[in-house]
């Protein structure tokens, strides 16, 4: 579902969540409905790297596409569009 959602092909999501789940940012819990499935779920300093992280991650947003100035509305509009591709 992760691999969908995000658009990024599903052995490089294992890995991200592999290294994710060793540095005890999350766990992963078997899903009692299909035993193939889990869920995952931040930790506390999952919550707390990812509180620290994205203000930072929208100050750089904000600076890369505030070049866009008016355009930016338009602009995002055609990224929808290119995704639907």
């Amino acid at each position: 579902m992760i691999s969908k959602k995000t658009n990024i092909d599903v052995m490089t999501i294992s890995q991200i969540i592999n290294k994710l789940e060793e540095k005890r940012f999350i766990i992963r819990n078997n899903s009692l409905k299909d035993s193939r499935a889990r869920s995952i779920k931040l930790t506390a300093d999952g919550y707390a790297v990812t509180n620290r992280a994205l203000p930072l991650v929208e100050d750089i947003d904000q600076q890369f596409f505030s070049s866009l100035g008016k355009d930016k509305p338009s602009f995002h509009d055609m990224l929808l569009r290119l995704a639907k591709i």
